[in-house]
């Protein structure tokens, strides 16, 4: 089979990137033909894969300007994205099309040629822009349903994209112009979804497509579980940045005796930074960026991960790397996070923004080695049996042979194709 991933990013920026790259790896080690579909950047990989590249789009929000309205066009439909894929569709000639995350780069503008060429797609669903502008559900650092039903400028009203009346207007205008106008996303044949929450949460809000479950896969074989001889610390591994719930683990940590270990890089790093001194919390340390064997011993070596999260994560790959590495997770009780976190199997969950409960789910972690230690076996064992390559593999050719024998094909989509 003939497959042409679809990404607005080719290297690894995040969990997107990561499911992206690593799909493809995964149909050529079982003998398909993959190539991919992306922007040029210097971190793309020197990949065997062919690669069909569109310029990048400078989009950088936090430098928008009024005057930089072209810029603004671009992101919210790509002539030039639509014309580079129109010919990938041509050169590679796929028989199935894969898109994951195309918007304010690529654009939702190149997904009716699939069906103009009578190429099959299908979509993985990474978060909730399909019903939301600002694509996290997430308002004033606060969970947000407002837009349900199609009330996008909601989005605008309450400057939910970095804060700015500009640019929420933006992204606003790209979700009324291809929900609204042109129906962009009818063209694409199967949705798929990571996580059992955002599938219910997207038709819940109004999105009138069927989506699928798929969860997230890791690589089991790379990763070495380190079961027993743990430290006593603990970790947080990821962005920080507000939505993460990060000041409600800081104040959470306040008298415990043991360390937390944070892993990452993000915008509110000086602020916790500067809570931590004020606060004089001696039993907290910031790593900054590490490579990734780096990221992975630290992991190895915790009593458990937190995940504080205070918004509506998906399938977060934090939290099956930790289950890879025999890491149990301490999980907010939001999002998908319980569907992978399991009260007293997998690891301990919380309520968000809780931080006395936080603080007594840590205190219990570490006052009970033995039942972590089993948590993090149990962990090792949910991802070999439900998130291993194998059963993704399946999972995946089954939506695609779905998509094949369902795709509305017209007798004139190759010398018509719709603009």
């Amino acid at each position: 089979m003939r497959v042409l991933g679809v990404n607005k990013f080719a290297y690894r920026r995040g969990g997107a990137e990561a499911v992206f790259l690593e799909t493809g790896s995964m149909l050529r080690e079982r003998g398909h033909e993959w190539a991919y579909f992306s922007m040029r950047h210097p971190d793309n990989p020197g990949d065997p894969a062919p690669a069909y590249l569109v310029s990048e789009v400078e989009y950088n929000p936090d430098k928008f300007r009024w005057n930089q309205v072209w810029t603004a066009l671009q992101t919210v439909y790509s002539w030039k994205a639509r014309r580079a894929f129109r010919r990938a569709l041509l050169d590679f000639r796929p028989d199935v099309v894969h898109f994951h995350n195309v918007y304010h780069h690529l654009t939702p503008s190149i997904l009716s040629l699939c069906h103009a060429y009578g190429v099959p797609s299908v979509m993985t669903l990474h978060d909730y822009k399909v019903v939301c502008p600002s694509y996290m559900l997430l308002s004033g650092g606060r969970p947000c349903e407002r837009c349900a039903g199609g009330a996008y400028y909601q989005c605008m009203l309450q400057r939910c994209h970095k804060d700015s009346w500009a640019k929420s207007a933006v992204v606003c205008a790209e979700t009324y112009l291809h929900r609204r106008l042109l129906h962009s996303y009818r063209w694409v044949d199967r949705y798929l979804s990571p996580s059992r929450f955002l599938q219910k949460k997207v038709a819940e809000m109004g999105f009138p497509y069927p989506v699928a479950y798929a969860p997230n896969f890791v690589l089991p074989e790379w990763f070495q579980p380190q079961v027993q001889d743990r430290s006593e610390s603990v970790c947080y591994a990821g962005r920080l940045s507000r939505e993460k719930g990060l000041t409600t683990l800081l104040n959470a940590m306040k008298g415990l005796p043991f360390q937390l270990r944070v892993v990452g890089d993000g915008p509110l790093r000086n602020v916790l930074e500067e809570h931590v001194r004020r606060e004089r919390l001696t039993n907290v340390t910031f790593l900054g960026y590490q490579a990734k064997e780096r990221l992975r011993k630290e992991i190895g070596r915790s009593l458990a991960v937190v995940l504080p999260s205070e918004f509506y994560e998906n399938n977060p790959r934090s939290v099956l790397e930790a289950f890879a590495l025999g890491a149990p997770v301490v999980g907010a009780r939001i999002g998908g996070i319980p569907e992978l976190v399991r009260d007293g199997e997998t690891g301990v969950t919380f309520e968000p923004g809780n931080a006395a409960e936080l603080r007594d789910r840590l205190s219990w972690m570490h006052g009970h080695r033995p039942e972590a230690q089993q948590m993090g076996r149990q962990a090792r064992w949910m991802v070999e049996h439900y998130h291993s390559v194998e059963h993704s593999y399946a999972r995946i050719m089954e939506v695609y042979q779905q998509a094949i024998e369902g795709c509305r094909r017209s007798a004139n989509a190759a010398s018509t194709p719709i603009y």
